[in-house]
């Protein structure tokens, strides 16, 4: 429990993730030699070659900036528990909750949630001792229980979250 909630603060304070793979990427080429591609004087980042992200999924959620997928995936608590809930609400609120409310509560929150992170919840959910979907067991889907706030998500945006869900194939 006591690793749990130091990995919560430690998401928390590194932009969702962005430090821990940064660190975790130890093996990435840094490319501070010459070589002979267009960007040789500007290559800096070790994410920018083609060659130098051997993580299937590092890049999935780009576009805002951080890593739920790798993050929630790192998860060390029971699938589905309350101690995952807890820990994965902190890492979805970290990377989507836009305006820190405390809960993905607007469109462009939601539409910020990645189809890879949608993947992730879904395979996490599935594979729990459960055996549902994501959208069932917290329950996004008409005529069941509302439970998605234990992951982040507001009830006033319930229908929306399930439309980005289906959107995505989950």
């Amino acid at each position: 429990m006591t690793r749990s909630l130091f990995l919560l603060g430690v998401f928390s304070l590194s932009a969702c993730g962005e430090v821990l793979d940064d660190a975790a990427d130890s093996g990435v080429e840094t490319d501070t030699d010459t070589d002979t591609d267009a960007d040789a004087d500007t290559d800096t980042d070790a994410d920018t070659d083609a060659d130098a992200d051997t993580d299937a999924d590092a890049d999935t959620d780009t576009d805002v900036g951080c890593s739920a997928s790798s993050d929630i995936n790192a998860l060390t608590e029971t699938l589905a528990s309350s101690e995952w809930d807890t820990a994965v609400k902190a890492v979805l609120l970290a990377c989507y909750d836009t305006d820190s409310s405390g809960l993905i509560h607007t469109q462009g929150e939601v539409d910020g949630v990645t189809c890879a992170t949608f993947s992730t919840l879904d395979a996490a959910s599935t594979a729990s001792s459960y055996a549902s979907s994501f959208k069932a067991l917290y329950g996004f889907e008409a005529g069941l229980i509302w439970s998605g706030d234990t992951v982040g998500f507001d009830s006033a945006v319930r229908t929306q979250t399930l439309s980005a869900i289906e959107t995505c194939g989950y």
